[in-house]
């Protein structure tokens, strides 16, 4: 009698464990597989979704920043062959860290064009995506940061400016990549990762003019500069997981040198400024 109590025992033991075993598969995300392939709509979809998120930033200001004239130099390489693309325009607002000069400067309006890409390596069925970032500028800034820029001596408030511009470059970056790495979860073990590079002007100058209370960010020249980003998933801590960026690296693109001499602010000639590339401000 015991013997048979023990065989039923076991046996309600072994058909939990493989129901326990079949509801977890089931809960599993579906990848896709060879046989059921990674569509550009499925694509498309995450695409609007993510950009979704970025629409309708309010003014900040009455007085505001101008928008810099871009560069046809400073545009991203062409897709290669096996390469699928879509490119949207972005206009959003950042939360900054405290400026250490303005610590009233926490938030900035920023304007970007991003081309995302999609291709399947080494015949894997999950795609990988890269990232290109052109087109940013500054454009616009809470009152109380512009107050506080205005009133600085000197080239202080271009120096805030710089601040800004290069902090809302790497947040903006990061949170437009991180939705895409935490949905994908390209695998740092595996050295699987996202590339993205962030395209911006090196050769320009900021004119601050007192009279109208307007931010100008005047482009003279064609140099350019790329910083360039992996992004990879973490499994840890659970369950989320951690999106790891690496450091960046910096190249020169576009023109040797700025080529423009001088350039009018507020009415006086000032010499065009060759920011160098990979130098943090």
């Amino acid at each position: 009698m015991k013997h048979l109590f023990f065989r039923g025992l076991v046996l309600l033991i072994l058909i939990s464990f493989f129901t326990f075993s079949c509801q977890n598969e089931s809960d599993k995300p579906e990848l896709p597989t060879k046989d059921q392939a990674f569509s550009s709509g499925q694509f498309q979809e995450f695409f609007q979704k993510v950009n979704s998120q970025f629409k309708g930033s309010a003014s900040l200001s009455t007085r505001g920043i101008i928008p810099p004239q871009f560069s046809s130099a400073c545009q991203p390489q062409v897709p290669s062959a096996g390469q699928n693309c879509s490119t949207a325009h972005i206009i959003r607002t950042v939360n900054l860290p405290p400026n250490p000069t303005c610590p009233v400067c926490t938030t900035a309006i920023v304007g970007f064009d991003v081309r995302v890409c999609f291709e399947f390596i080494n015949n894997s069925p999950v795609p990988t995506y890269s990232f290109s970032f052109w087109n940013f500028g500054l454009a616009g800034l809470s009152p109380d940061c512009e107050t506080c820029i205005f009133n600085l001596p000197g080239h202080g408030g271009d120096v805030v400016l710089d601040q800004m511009s290069y902090q809302a470059s790497l947040i903006a970056e990061s949170e437009y990549v991180s939705p895409w790495v935490n949905t994908w979860h390209p695998p740092c073990v595996n050295n699987s990762y996202y590339s993205s590079d962030f395209i911006r002007q090196t050769c320009y100058r900021w004119c601050i003019n007192l009279s109208n209370f307007e931010i100008s960010q005047i482009t003279c020249g064609d140099k350019c500069c790329q910083r360039t980003r992996t992004f990879c998933w973490e499994p840890l801590p659970v369950p989320n997981g951690t999106v790891r960026i690496s450091p960046p690296v910096f190249q020169s693109i576009g023109a040797s040198n700025c080529g423009i001499i001088t350039l009018t602010c507020n009415g006086l000639q000032l010499p065009c400024d060759d920011r160098p590339c990979g130098i943090v401000p």
